[in-house]
């Protein structure tokens, strides 16, 4: 599902589950994320608040497809810079990918597992 301000923009937005057995903070989620990025055989870099706006994790998978992961709770929303900087990643063609919850790191994982196997 692609979602942007301008239509053409590629920044998608996860699947939001419904409500989990618990909230987990953004901290967990960026763990779950790292673990199950490197159990698939990828690599997860944290990325520096240099630039206000950038998404929080750089992944790297097999075959060099590079996506920039931005992580929120379920409840979480985007801040305004935020949504600017990606909006501004995505004119240039960069992908970035919000993930929603446990749920979405979850989908966003089984997912992307799926394409290295294949």
């Amino acid at each position: 599902m692609t979602t942007a301000a301008h239509s053409d923009a590629p920044i998608r937005h996860s699947l939001r589950y419904g409500a989990t057995s618990a909230a987990a903070s953004e901290s967990r989620l960026e763990k779950m994320l790292n673990d199950g990025v490197r159990q698939a055989g990828g690599m997860s870099y944290k990325m520096a608040p240099i630039t206000a706006g950038t998404p929080d994790r750089m992944v790297l998978w097999p075959g060099g497809r590079i996506e920039l992961v931005e992580l929120k709770t379920e409840k979480g929303k985007l801040r305004r810079i935020q949504e600017l900087e990606h909006y501004r990643l995505a004119k240039l063609g960069t992908e970035v990918i919000v993930v929603r919850g446990v749920g979405g790191v979850q989908e966003y994982l089984a997912s992307r597992q799926q394409a290295v196997s294949a």
